[in-house]
């Protein structure tokens, strides 16, 4: 999601944090996609999310595939 999270920072000027919650390659994402426990998943991001400081005041959540399932819980 590196050359994504980028693009994003250049176009609207602000600081993109990327939460990745099947590991840092597009094989771990991949397979944690399909094989993964969505509510672990859930749990995990939120947590990522209570413990950056840098979100305490407010953030916009883009996701992609389930991700978006993840926002609305």
């Amino acid at each position: 999601m590196i050359e994504l999270d980028r693009f994003i920072s250049e176009m609207t000027g602000s600081e993109v944090i990327c939460i990745s919650t099947g590991g840092e390659t597009f094989a771990g994402q991949w397979i944690a996609s399909i094989f993964g426990d969505y509510n672990a998943s859930t749990r995990w991001t939120a947590e990522q999310i209570r413990q950056n400081p840098k979100l305490k005041n407010g953030f916009h959540f883009i996701s992609m595939s389930q991700g978006s399932g993840i926002v609305r819980d």
